[in-house]
């Protein structure tokens, strides 16, 4: 599929004639999209923000963050279950700390570091705020010149 750049997309069917079709799409293809395609918005976190998660008496630094989940670096490889229920974290973002609950969707490593996302099933109102505040800032500095 060829993808032209103009006012918006364009796809160009591909040789196997399926095009931009949503039902041609085999089950394989789909399940890869899947893996790669996330919800929302992450916001890139830098070292020197004051973001963090302690999980138990463990802090984490945090690399990324989103209305629905937080990705951060594991201090010591393999020490996080993939699908783990965590309850009690604490999240710090702006200054304040909010009692959050999780459960690990998945570990990588991007060949220098060992990574742990971490699906938010639990956010206080006030949390929540502060995480969309935090977003929106961040789309600012980086999509506003």
């Amino acid at each position: 599929m060829d993808i032209k750049f103009g006012h918006g997309l364009e796809f160009d069917p591909d040789e196997e004639g399926q095009g931009d079709s949503l039902s041609a799409m085999t089950p394989e293809r789909e399940a890869a999209l899947e893996q790669i395609v996330r919800d929302g918005f992450r916001a890139p976190v830098a070292l020197s923000e004051p973001v963090s998660l302690v999980v138990g008496t463990t802090q984490y630094l945090v690399y990324n963050l989103s209305g629905r989940g937080i990705g951060i670096y594991l201090n010591q490889p393999r020490e996080m279950l993939e699908g783990a229920q965590l309850q009690g974290l604490s999240l710090s973002i702006e200054g304040q700390s909010f009692r959050v609950d999780g459960v690990v969707k998945h570990l990588s490593n991007d060949g220098i570091h060992d990574l742990c996302g971490i699906e938010l099933t639990s956010i206080p109102e006030r949390c929540r705020d502060a995480i969309t505040r935090y977003l929106q800032q961040t789309r600012n500095t980086l999509f506003i010149p």
